[in-house]
């Protein structure tokens, strides 16, 4: 591919990367949410529960409203169901009482540093 061609098409990536940052409008977001980044371990799709980086979460109550929004790469929804151990995820969440619960993830690129 030519030089000419090849330059904005490495920086209109790379400018998409770093604008990952807020991945989500920010009106959509309950007021004081965190955002946070890391590879899910310990998923308990039952328990509704996850950690991340060494931190528990929680994805709050099946019927909670709103419910947890999801995106995964390659698909048009998401569902805590298809989430897998491993899995590198952005993500806002509120801290509730005594736990931290997630209101949006976003699966992203595994060669994403986190």
């Amino acid at each position: 591919m030519p030089k000419l061609i090849m330059f904005p098409l490495l920086f209109l990536l790379s400018s998409w990367s770093y604008g990952q940052d807020d991945f989500v409008d920010q009106d959509f977001l309950p007021k004081g949410a965190k955002k946070g980044i890391g590879q899910l371990s310990k998923l308990d799709i039952a328990a509704r529960t996850v950690t991340i980086g060494g931190i528990d979460y929680t994805f709050g109550s099946a019927t909670a409203a709103p419910p947890v929004e999801i995106l995964l790469l390659g698909k048009d929804f998401g569902a805590v169901q298809l989430l897998k151990d491993g899995m590198h995820v952005r993500f806002y969440y509120l801290l509730e009482a005594d736990r931290r619960v997630i209101k949006v993830l976003l699966e992203i690129v595994e060669s994403t540093e986190i």
